[in-house]
């Protein structure tokens, strides 16, 4: 009974979009796993041709809350992921908010990073352009600017031939004249942690003496840098590797 009755909603969603399946692996992929499923599918058996997913998150000490907007194109039975706009309260009370582009294809956790770090922190990104080609991008957000018309930050791109020199995460990590002290087995976690723009918490060798620090990526001078456990801005090449 339960069986039929899943064949006949699917029936019935197939009457406005044929691609359902699809746009639940774009929000879930958006970091928000299958908390959507179900209110997807009502929405779209609504009939409904524009309608918002909604959810606020508690993030260490920080709230977010999230909207991302759903276009249903009846000719065409298809439903769209658009844009995602995210609002930021600190543990202080102080706000931020911005509009992320689709085509971006930021997720929730990198939408808290930028909106969170500003310019202290970028996201690595794999983008295509308009003929199709890959390339990487790394994006951060100046959160010290003033906004645009539309009350957005300036949301800032550094196409992988901006660097004078290749630029990857791996590879700055091998040129820091400090001893990140991770397992071999945590690297891969910590290069995919700093993609994802994380002030991410390390093990660091100053003078022969560990001391707990943070790497970020400093998008615009294509350099990871470290900062102290109070996330103060160090100078790595006044230390000696331990």
């Amino acid at each position: 009974m339960e069986s039929e009755m899943r064949k006949q909603e699917d029936n019935d969603i197939q009457q406005f979009i044929l691609n359902l399946p699809e746009l639940q692996e774009n929000v879930k992929m958006a970091g928000f796993g299958d908390y959507f499923n179900e209110e997807l599918a009502r929405e779209v058996l609504s009939g409904k041709e524009l309608f918002a997913l909604s959810q606020s998150l508690q993030i260490d000490k920080d709230k977010m809350d999230y909207k991302m907007d759903i276009r249903i194109d009846k000719v065409k039975k298809k439903g769209y992921l658009n844009d995602m706009y995210a609002i930021l309260i600190e543990e202080s009370g102080e706000m931020r908010s911005q509009q992320f582009p689709r085509f971006l294809r930021i997720t929730a956790k990198e939408a808290y990073n930028l909106l969170k770090w500003g310019i202290s922190s970028g996201v690595e990104k794999s983008l295509f352009n308009r003929e199709g080609v890959k390339y990487r991008s790394f994006i951060t957000l100046d959160i010290t600017s003033e906004k645009d018309l539309y009350g957005s930050y300036p949301l800032l791109q550094y196409h992988e031939n901006y660097y004078r020199e290749p630029f990857t995460i791996q590879g700055e990590l091998r040129k820091l004249p400090v001893e990140i002290r991770e397992a071999k087995e945590d690297v891969e976690r910590l290069i995919a942690s700093l993609k994802r723009g994380n002030m991410t918490a390390v093990t660091a060798v100053v003078g022969g003496v560990e001391q707990s620090a943070f790497l970020s990526v400093n998008a615009k001078a294509g350099r990871l840098d470290l900062r102290g456990a109070n996330l103060e801005l160090m100078d790595p090449a006044h230390f000696g590797a331990g």
